[in-house]
């Protein structure tokens, strides 16, 4: 499972797209990824930073659908910028997670 389907995702939904129309120098700041290899309840989201307004943008990806939350920063430090073009494969974390599981003796 590679991420740039969710980027893909993301930008084809009318959510971003209006986003982004009024926000065109928000970037990408963060994404987040949980791989809940029990019950497969996985979370994908991905957030943008709005420099004029100080805000995140969040787009939860993890139905048909596309939401967006807008959020305060709970901080004063600026994210940085993040380049979309991320070569991750989020299939290969499952084996390291097992693996480092292994190592510390942790069972599910």
């Amino acid at each position: 499972m590679k991420i740039q389907p969710y980027f893909d995702k993301l930008k084809s939904s009318k959510e971003y797209n209006n986003f982004i129309s009024k926000n065109p120098n928000a970037y990408l700041s963060s994404g987040f990824f949980v791989l809940d290899f029990q019950t497969k309840k996985n979370m994908r989201q991905i957030d943008y930073y709005v420099p004029g307004n100080k805000k995140i943008q969040t787009f939860i990806l993890d139905s048909k659908e596309v939401i967006s939350k807008e959020s305060e920063t709970l901080n004063k430090i600026v994210p940085k910028k993040i380049d979309q073009n991320i070569s991750l494969d989020l299939d290969v974390l499952k084996g390291l997670v097992e693996d480092e599981m292994k190592n510390h003796t942790i069972t599910t």
